[in-house]
């Protein structure tokens, strides 16, 4: 299990982000900001990470994430 974010475009809608969260499937996912904080069964390759950001537009569009990454490299979900 590793920890990543995610951040979309505007315009995205929250039925979208919650499609293409589930689509991963996110563990616990968490808004905090303009960040989605979640927990995932995903390698932490840059191919892994590609894929991740592939799987979740399937469900919330092309182009609609923004930004992605690992919680640890990047952004930490606050507590």
């Amino acid at each position: 299990m590793n920890s990543f974010w995610v951040e979309f475009t505007d315009g995205t809608t929250i039925g979208k982000i919650d499609a293409g969260l589930k689509a991963v499937p996110a563990i616990d996912p968490e808004l905090q900001d303009d960040t989605w904080f979640f927990n995932a069964e995903w390698g932490t390759s840059q191919k892994d990470i590609n894929n991740l950001k592939g799987r979740i537009e399937t469900k919330s569009g092309r182009n609609s994430v923004l930004n992605i990454g690992l919680q640890a490299d990047d952004k930490i979900r606050q507590k």
